[in-house]
């Protein structure tokens, strides 16, 4: 409507033309991120460690985590009931949608296992496939939601269990699966650190961006929100500075540095509102 700053469309069918399209931006329901790993021979550390992983290296090691791979049935259902469901159920409360254990047990019943041990004890996972030669994670788990476990590390080795089981099978990238499209998003940069880049994410679920900047609610939003859209195909950074961020020349390259990522075919726009 007329009153409205800022108006989302959400369907598979919904095409705009003309100069609404014109106006509008596309935004990616979700993207995905990968890294690329080295050659087998190549030593992950010296890849892998540095400023942004390596307190998250040591935490691991002092925690004394291990691995495992298994497609064992009985720990898949140990690993839904006692890992996954507590964990959805811990993190979004009362919005939490549990996948019913006969279609979790369909869907990812062949695949494998990563099992996190602490003291021989699978105290989390991640459900992992391989197609040709990249690694896919994708749900992880939490035995009963535990906080010492995450205070421990147990979120990065997660992260780097699967880093090195890939490489440990000659692996060329590890896909970290989607995120929602916005550069501020925690798991997008968490993601980040372990070498993910944006890669686009193919289903067939968008919005599309109709934005009044001549309101300054939306200036704010969208100052405070960059995110990712396409355009002919292609992902773009959209990063908006205005009078809601003021910053000097060393807190504005802070501020890049941070909210920057890398990716296949994307570039960075820097608008000015």
């Amino acid at each position: 409507g007329e009153k409205a700053g800022l108006v989302f469309f959400r369907h598979s069918r919904f095409r705009p033309r003309g100069t609404v399209a014109q106006r509008m931006l596309v935004m990616p329901y979700y993207i995905a991120q990968s890294a690329d790993l080295p050659p087998a021979d190549v030593d992950l550390l010296s890849i892998f460690y540095n400023a942004s992983t390596k307190t998250d290296l040591k935490r691991i090691q002092s925690a004394k985590f291990e691995y495992e791979i298994t497609q064992d049935p009985e720990q898949l259902e140990f690993f839904y009931h006692q890992m996954y469901a507590p964990m959805i159920l811990s993190r979004h409360k009362n919005a939490a949608q549990v996948v019913r254990w006969e279609y979790f047990k369909e869907v990812y019943g062949k695949m494998e296992l990563l099992l996190i041990l602490k003291a021989g004890r699978p105290v989390g996972g991640s459900i992992i496939s391989q197609t040709g030669d990249c690694l896919n994670k994708h749900i992880f788990g939490l035995l009963n939601a535990d906080h010492e476990l995450r205070k421990e590390g147990i979120g990065a080795s997660n992260y780097w269990f699967s880093i090195v089981e890939a490489h440990r099978r000659g692996c060329a990238t590890i896909n970290y699966q989607c995120s929602r499209p916005f550069l501020k998003n925690g798991i997008i940069a968490y993601k980040k650190k372990w070498g993910g880049r944006i890669i686009m994410d193919r289903r067939e679920r968008e919005l599309w961006l109709l934005p009044d900047l001549n309101r300054p609610s939306v200036s704010r939003f969208l100052e405070e929100n960059p995110f990712i859209c396409e355009q002919d195909g292609l992902l773009v950074s959209l990063i908006f500075l205005g009078s809601w961020i003021s910053l000097n020349d060393e807190e504005l390259s802070i501020y890049f540095k941070n909210i920057h990522i890398q990716g296949d075919h994307l570039s960075t726009f820097v608008i000015l509102l």
